[in-house]
């Protein structure tokens, strides 16, 4: 079976100019060219779980999740990520240097290394942008 449709999860605005941002948004133009129906959540998880619930809860309905950048959320959007990945296979594309704690803004002081073990090792694909990126977090 191959996946149609596609939650593409990315942890700031597509609006951003970034390197990674500018890769997603290609990403996803070239696959919904390809005929695939890709459902972005690019929008900051908020300290209300209520308004993420209603956004994030309908990760359930696609067939495959790619999580691209995912370390700016807040400890309760990874709690969402993490029980949507528990039942939906998913990719995991790694671009970004600022995974695991190195990060610098203090709002996410939950134990990303824990997320990361999990997320790494369960995944379907985990994809690196460069041999870089899989010595930072290998």
């Amino acid at each position: 079976m191959v996946a149609k449709n596609i939650a593409y999860v990315h942890d700031i605005s597509l609006n951003y100019d970034g390197g990674a941002e500018i890769a997603t948004r290609t990403i996803i133009k070239v696959g919904r060219e390809l005929g695939y129906n890709i459902g972005l959540f690019d929008n900051p998880m908020t300290a209300d779980p209520e308004i993420n619930a209603a956004h994030f809860g309908s990760l359930r309905d696609y067939d495959l999740i790619v999580l691209s950048n995912i370390w700016r959320f807040l400890q309760e959007g990874m709690d969402i990520i993490m029980d949507a990945i528990r039942t939906i296979p998913y990719v995991k594309y790694q671009h970004d240097y600022d995974g695991l704690g190195s990060f610098p803004i203090k709002i996410n002081q939950y134990p990303r290394a824990d997320y990361a073990e999990k997320i790494y090792g369960n995944a379907a694909l985990n994809v690196f942008q460069s041999p870089e990126h899989i010595k930072f977090f290998a």
